[in-house]
């Protein structure tokens, strides 16, 4: 009996100091990737496509990501607004609370210079203050989803702007859709030196990898000519960003949650607590 009591204090107190659960969505535009803080660990990653996702669905993310345990708080980002009345809707019906939704307006540890800081999106905030969180400044965020987004931060901790340029997804679906013949393709893996290809599915793939290889460098060079970037490290995050550094063979940072532990870190800026 007394080590039974005792065995129960201890599970007690370890539940007791048990870090703060924040839960983390990042609503995009072509997948909602959600997950969980857990100290300084992101954890329970889980993505659903952003269209057609039913209330089903997402309550089983949700629950997913907080099993049993007290969350502290919910950050929500969002560059699908009209997702974003079903998200706030179940995000109070599971927890309660209403979510911290990123904006410019929020601290992100970093000084926006940016004539219309409103119409920056939310992942992008996300992937700035992550990255000045996680690598330090100066540093160059990359973001290879549906669009691709390269976003600048200055050494002394300045947004100071970006570029946006068609993501892989969308040069392929452009080309399918714009056309009576071409196919709709996948994106063939790993490395290839061909500079021509012998069907019409393999010239379009090749296509694809030496745009898109080609837009990336001269992106990142172009970048890099701005007064103390020339040594900034530069970091990826999203969909293709595996796939353009294996065909880049430049040194990229990879890092698949950066846009949540962005959301993270926001939390903590804005609560007291980081």
């Amino acid at each position: 009996m007394l080590h039974a009591f005792y065995g129960r204090r201890y599970h007690m107190k370890n539940r007791r100091s048990q870090p703060a659960r924040v839960v983390l969505i990042d609503v995009g535009n072509t997948s909602t990737t959600i997950g969980v803080r857990i100290g300084a660990k992101v954890r329970r990653v889980t993505d659903l496509a952003t269209v057609g996702t039913r209330g089903g669905s997402a309550r089983e993310a949700l629950d997913a990501v907080g099993a049993d345990e007290e969350v502290a708080g919910v950050v929500y980002a969002s560059v699908v607004p009209e997702c974003d009345s079903f998200w706030l809707k179940h995000i109070h019906s599971r927890f309660g609370i209403n979510p911290l939704v990123v904006d410019s307006r929020l601290n992100l540890g970093v000084r926006i210079v940016y004539p219309n800081a409103s119409s920056l999106g939310a992942d992008r905030l996300a992937n700035v203050c992550g990255a000045v969180r996680k690598y330090g400044a100066p540093v160059i965020v990359c973001d290879f989803g549906t669009a691709a987004t390269f976003d600048v931060v200055t050494r002394d901790k300045r947004f100071v702007g970006g570029v946006i340029a068609p993501g892989l997804g969308l040069m392929t679906d452009y080309m399918a859709d714009r056309t009576s013949q071409l196919p709709r393709i996948a994106l063939a893996g790993g490395r290839c030196d061909r500079v021509f290809g012998k069907s019409t599915v393999e010239a379009m793939q090749i296509g694809v990898r030496t745009g898109s290889r080609g837009m990336v460098r001269e992106i990142l060079a172009g970048l890099r000519t701005y007064s103390g970037l020339r040594r900034a490290r530069i970091c990826a995050t999203g969909g293709h960003a595996v796939w353009l550094k294996t065909n880049l063979a430049m040194k990229i940072t990879i890092d698949p949650d950066l846009t949540l532990f962005g959301l993270a870190a926001i939390h903590e800026l804005n609560s007291g607590t980081g």
